[in-house]
């Protein structure tokens, strides 16, 4: 059954509106006074906040909301993500100012989200089951209560930031015979690259099936992008070859968007083929000597804390362990056949 409209209102004196670029940087300073109070530092930068406005595909105007306290300072920056072309898993980003009263526009706001992520309905089979996510950082509690008073159930998943604090050289790992290590101007080109991310995510949970070539365009636009901002360093990209095929590969950069300190890897992913040969290990601890001997000890990624193909565990082996953890919140908007991976 699809929800109902929801209506609740904001507490006198509040007021909202959708983003635009030109609050890049009021939205990083709010994203900031976040960090400061719970992390310790700034966790984002304008340049990061002022990309999000590039794709296309996502429209601010409707997919944003910007609440206001009676002073006029921003208390909530959020984001609904449903730019897949079959958005079965409308997603929400959020961010709450840490001294804000969250009784004034709790219900607001997750009526407000729940309303927007039901527009998906209308562009997914009419036999599909749509369910609205999002994350609460445990660092944070107030968002759970938030989550809950909405509807939103727990999920038996949490994505975590894994990091390692490297002490010594990591170790020379181990090729299995006939795989050969490329990167740097030995790489393939783009679009072979594309597709082996791609077919080494399809068993992950949350995978969606989509079009190729809207998929290709959309990674042709980000690494312009990355290369624009001089942040594209392939010889931080390393593949494991077997002839011209990649069976396995870690995609890194020389630092976190949210902590330029920290090395940071982006993509690691196996071919269904090669599984079980330890191609992602060996990659894993070749990166880690190469962030290591260019003066960077400390590496870190994202992972599904509950993967379906035992990914942190690897993780572990590479001497990796949890540095944040984010549970996942779920609300079905309409039960059906799942045409994610789960």
């Amino acid at each position: 059954m699809v929800l109902n409209q929801r209506t609740a209102t904001l507490q006198e004196g509040y007021t909202e509106r959708p983003a635009v670029r030109a609050d890049a940087q009021l939205i990083t300073d709010m994203l900031n006074a976040w960090g400061q109070h719970y992390v310790g530092r700034n966790t984002d930068n304008v340049e990061d906040v002022d990309a999000q406005f590039d794709d296309p595909k996502w429209q601010p105007e409707n997919a944003t909301k910007m609440i206001f306290d009676p002073s006029g300072r921003v208390v909530v920056y959020a984001e609904i993500w449903d730019t897949h072309e079959v958005p079965v898993l409308p997603n929400m980003w959020l961010c709450i100012h840490p001294e804000a009263e969250t009784d004034a526009f709790s219900a607001y706001l997750m009526d407000w989200a729940i309303n927007r992520a039901r527009q998906a309905i209308e562009r997914v089979p009419e036999n599909a089951r749509v369910v609205f996510e999002t994350t609460a950082d445990i660092r944070d509690p107030r968002l759970p209560v938030m989550f809950k008073a909405a509807g939103l159930q727990a999920k038996d998943q949490s994505w975590l930031k894994m990091s390692v604090q490297m002490t010594e050289h990591p170790p020379e790992p181990t090729w299995p015979e006939g795989i050969r290590l490329v990167s740097g101007d030995d790489l393939p080109d783009q679009r072979t690259i594309f597709m082996a991310v791609r077919q080494s995510f399809q068993d992950h949970r949350g995978y969606v099936e989509g079009d190729v070539e809207e998929g290709w365009a959309h990674w042709e636009r980000r690494l312009e992008q990355t290369k624009e901002k001089g942040k594209f360093d392939p010889t931080l990209w390393f593949l494991a070859m077997d002839g011209d095929e990649i069976a396995s590969l870690v995609l890194g950069k020389w630092a976190d968007n949210g902590n330029p300190e920290q090395g940071y890897i982006n993509t690691v992913g196996t071919r269904r083929a090669y599984r079980g040969r330890g191609l992602a290990l060996a990659l894993m601890q070749h990166a880690l000597r190469v962030y290591w001997e260019r003066g960077r000890k400390d590496v870190a990624l994202h992972v599904d804390g509950s993967s379906l193909t035992g990914a942190t565990r690897l993780y572990e082996k590479v001497g990796m362990s949890e540095e944040e953890r984010y549970d996942t919140y779920v609300l079905e908007l309409r039960p059906g056949e799942d045409l994610s991976t789960q």
